[in-house]
This record gives structure tokens, sequence and C-alpha cells, in this order.
């Protein structure tokens, strides 16, 4: 989960702005445990991603495609979390490279 955690705290710099449930999840993660809402507050996010950042966002999305398998056997509710954050990105933003390992 420390992985996950710093693919997602590269993921938080390259939103336009710091988003504080990306910053709680990235607690959680490190944590190895969900809060109750968190997942509810995944569901409501609202992201856009920085201009000029669209090489390395993608590079670390295909990077956290590669930790949801381990992800999902430590703690599913993570796992959901995660995805439904990434669900939640623009189109064109890359989310497409991700979604197959997602409903893996």
């Amino acid at each position: 989960t420390m992985l996950l955690g710093i693919f997602m705290i590269e993921f938080d710099a390259c939103l336009s702005e710091s988003n504080s449930t990306v910053r709680e999840l990235v607690d959680c993660l490190k944590m190895g445990e969900s809060s109750d809402d968190l997942l509810c507050m995944c569901e409501e996010i609202d992201l856009s991603i920085l201009v000029g950042v669209d090489q390395k966002f993608k590079s670390i999305l295909i990077g956290l495609a590669h930790t949801f398998f381990a992800l999902s056997a430590i703690n599913v509710k993570l796992m959901k979390c995660v995805a439904c954050t990434l669900i939640k990105l623009p189109w064109g933003s890359g989310k497409g490279f991700i979604m197959h390992n997602a409903y893996k």
C-alpha cells in the first residue's frame, strides 16, 4: 500500500487543485484500512488535471493499474475507493489505461 500511496501523492500533484479526498485516501492507504465514509467521499469527488502534465499523469495511471491486484488482496474497500476516484477523471485524461485492471 505504500507504493500505491506514493502513486496517489503524485496523482494529487497532477490535479489542477489539491484534493482533500485524495489526501485522505492516501492516509488510509498508508494505514492499510478505509474510513467509513471514504467511499462516499470518493463518489462525490470532482477532478480536473493540470495542463502540461499529460505524459506524467498517464504514467502514474499505468503504475496504478499494476497495483490493483495486490490492493484487492489487501483491502477490497480501499481498492473500491481508488477505482471510484479514478472513474471520476475526465474523459481524455488517460483513465482508459487503468479501467481494464480496475474491473478485473
